[in-house]
C-alpha cells in the first residue's frame, strides 16, 4: 500500500467515511428499532382483553365461524376459528404470508440504495469539481494508484459499514423478538444478508462510475437522478415481460430470482439462486475495470461539459433512449408478440408508430442534453430558405 497516498485521500475523505458509518448504522437501529416498537404494540393487541372478546364475538368478520387466516398460492383461503393459531400467525416476523413478511424489505432497502447511489456518485464527481483533481495529476501518484486507493478507502468503507448496520439489524430482532415468533436463526438468514450487501455495494460502484463519466452537477445528477427512481419501474417492466412470455408458453417464471435480486433483496430465511450471487459480482468487477480504464484516459478538458468523455457521447445517448423506451414501451410490444386468450392486443402499426414516436421524442432530448444541440438543425434552416 502506497501510505503517502492513502494519508492524502485519508484527509480529503474521512469525514465522508465516517458519516456513512454513522448513517448507515444509524439507519439501521432506527429501522430495526421501529420494527420490533411495531411488532411488540401489535403482539400487546393480540393478546389484549379487546381483541379476545372481538375475536369471540364479532360474528361481522367471521365466515361459518372462522377468521380468514391467509390465502394460499392457488388463490384458496384458509380460515381458523383457533385464537391462538391466529395469533401465533399474524405475529410471526418470517412468516411467507403473515403480516409482517414484507415489512422487512422496502423503506430499509431503498433508503440504503439511495445512501449508496449518492456517496457512489460524489466519489469522484466531487473531486471533478474542485481544484483536488488538479492536485492530484500532478502529484507524483499514478491514476491507477489514485483510482484504487479511492476504492479501497471509501468503497470499503462503505461495504465494511454495511456489514456492521446489518449485523445491529440482526441483533435488535433477534434480541427483542422471541425465537418462537422470529421463525429464523442468524445462519438462516446470513445467505439473504450477503444478497443484500452485495446488491447495495453493486449499487455503490456503479454509481461511482456514473459519477465519473458525467462532467456537469445539474445534468449529472440529474441522470443518476432518472435512473435510480426509475430502475425500480424497469425491472417491473422486465419482471411484467418474463411473466407474460411465461404464460404464453404455459411455464414457469424462471426470471424472478433475478428480478427480486434486482429489485429489493429481501432479509429472510430463504434459499439463495446462485445466479444472485453471480450477478452483482460480475456487475461491480465490470464496473470496477471499466472505471480503471477510464480514470486512466481522463482530463479535465472536458469538466462541465456533460460527459467527460467525448468517445461515449453517441453510446450514452443511445443506452438513454433504448431504457427509457423499454421503460414506457416494452409491456405493449410483448403483449402484441405473446398475447393471451383473453387479451386484444392491437394494431401493430399503431403500437410500432408510437413507439418511433416516443423513441425519436427522447433522442432529441437526449441529442440535445449531450450535445447541446438542435438535432437536424442545419436540415431544418435548409428546408426552411428553400420553402421561402
Amino acid at each position: 500500500m502506497n501510505n503517502g497516498l492513502a494519508h492524502l485521500l485519508l484527509r480529503r475523505y474521512w469525514k465522508m467515511m465516517v458519516l456513512l458509518l454513522v448513517v448507515l448504522v444509524g439507519n439501521a437501529v432506527y429501522v430495526s428499532a421501529t420494527f420490533v416498537g411495531d411488532w411488540k404494540l401489535a403482539y400487546s393487541y393480540y393478546h389484549s382483553d379487546e381483541f379476545k372478546k372481538m375475536f369471540n364475538e364479532d360474528e361481522e368478520i367471521k365466515q361459518d365461524g372462522k377468521i380468514y387466516l391467509y390465502s394460499k398460492e392457488n388463490g384458496e383461503e384458509v380460515y381458523t376459528n383457533s385464537y391462538q393459531e391466529y395469533v401465533d400467525f399474524n405475529a410471526t416476523v418470517f412468516n411467507e404470508s403473515g403480516f409482517y413478511s414484507y415489512d422487512l424489505t422496502g423503506g430499509y432497502f431503498y433508503t440504503t440504495a439511495l445512501v449508496a447511489a449518492i456517496a457512489g456518485c460524489l466519489l469522484f464527481m466531487f473531486d471533478l469539481k474542485t481544484h483536488f483533481n488538479t492536485l492530484l495529476f500532478s502529484s507524483r501518484f499514478s491514476k491507477k494508484s489514485i483510482y484504487f486507493m479511492k476504492h479501497l478507502l471509501v468503497t470499503g468503507t462503505f461495504i465494511l459499514s454495511l456489514i456492521i448496520s446489518k449485523i445491529v439489524y440482526l441483533a435488535i430482532l433477534l434480541r427483542n423478538i422471541p425465537e418462537k415468533y422470529l421463525n429464523a436463526g442468524l445462519m438462516e438468514l446470513m445467505p439473504s444478508v450477503v444478497v443484500n450487501v452485495l446488491a447495495l455495494a453493486t449499487t455503490f460502484i456503479a454509481a461511482s462510475l456514473l459519477g465519473l463519466v458525467l462532467g456537469e452537477w445539474i445534468s449529472g445528477l440529474g441522470t443518476i437522478a432518472f435512473f435510480f427512481v426509475t430502475f425500480g419501474m424497469f425491472t417491473s417492466q422486465l419482471y411484467a415481460a418474463s411473466e407474460q412470455i411465461a404464460a404464453y408458453y404455459e411455464k414457469t417464471n424462471q426470471l424472478w430470482p433475478f428480478i427480486n435480486m434486482l429489485t429489493s433483496p429481501a432479509i429472510q430465511p430463504r434459499v439463495v439462486h446462485p445466479g444472485e450471487v453471480a450477478l452483482p459480482l460480475l456487475l461491480s468487477g465490470g464496473c470496477l475495470l471499466a472505471g480503471a480504464a477510464l480514470y486512466q484516459r481522463l482530463s479535465l478538458e472536458n469538466n462541465g461539459n456533460y460527459l467527460m468523455f467525448d468517445k461515449l457521447r453517441k453510446p450514452m445517448q443511445l443506452l438513454i433512449v433504448i431504457y427509457t423506451v423499454m421503460l414506457f414501451r416494452l409491456d405493449r410490444h410483448v403483449r402484441y408478440l405473446f398475447p393471451l386468450s383473453f387479451e386484444t392486443p392491437g394494431s401493430f402499426f399503431s403500437i410500432t408508430a408510437k413507439t418511433l414516436g416516443f423513441g425519436a421524442m427522447v433522442y432529441v432530448l437526449t441529442d440535445f442534453l449531450i450535445y447541446r444541440r438542435i438535432p437536424f438543425k442545419q436540415h431544418l434552416l435548409k428546408w426552411v430558405k428553400r420553402a421561402q
